[in-house]
């Protein structure tokens, strides 16, 4: 009974030790996914470049399109409009694990993106009201750590443009 405790003891052990932690200092990974926000469905591509222990900053890139309907204030003639947005900005992150003593295949962040976007409109309106260029957003998430190099990774954004994203990191 003790050597099948030993055993099971030590198979937990190796596994927790080949599980990815939070990016540390020196670190980069790589982010891609999709998800839903109040303009259009997002589709991402991003870096994370470990700064600190606890921090990491890096670029973030996103495409979004959407349809929205414009109403003349004069003539109320509707016009449908498809619009597109493609978005470059920067990110940082404070990940929680060591503050909190999070088990190591889990990752809690919290952090902030700014965002520029380029719009473009099938019809020549520009709608900049709608979805202003510069785009602040703060946000939640966290990644399940499946594999040494491969997470799941999901996070929630407040600010200008609301929504949720899912989507996979690879640890480089």
């Amino acid at each position: 009974m003790k050597k099948l405790s030993f055993l099971i003891l030590l198979t937990f052990s190796i596994s927790l030790a080949n599980a990815q932690s939070p990016i540390r200092k020196g670190e980069k990974q790589f982010n891609f996914g999709t998800g839903a926000s109040t303009f259009g469905i997002p589709v991402y591509l991003g870096m994370d470049f470990g700064i600190h222990e606890n921090i990491s900053l890096g670029p973030i890139l996103s495409f979004r399109a959407y349809n929205t309907t414009v109403i003349d204030p004069v003539t109320f003639i509707r016009t449908n409009t498809t619009e597109t947005a493609f978005g470059i900005g920067f990110n940082g992150d404070f990940h929680f694990n060591n503050l909190l003593s999070i088990p190591r295949e889990f990752d809690v962040y919290a952090g902030a993106s700014v965002s520029y976007f380029v719009i473009n409109s099938t019809t020549g309106v520009t709608t900049n009201t709608l979805l202003p260029n510069v785009g602040v957003n703060p946000h939640v998430g966290g990644r399940y750590n499946f594999n040494p190099k491969w997470s799941v990774q999901a996070q929630v954004d407040a600010g200008t443009h609301s929504g949720a994203m899912v989507g996979f990191t690879f640890k480089l």
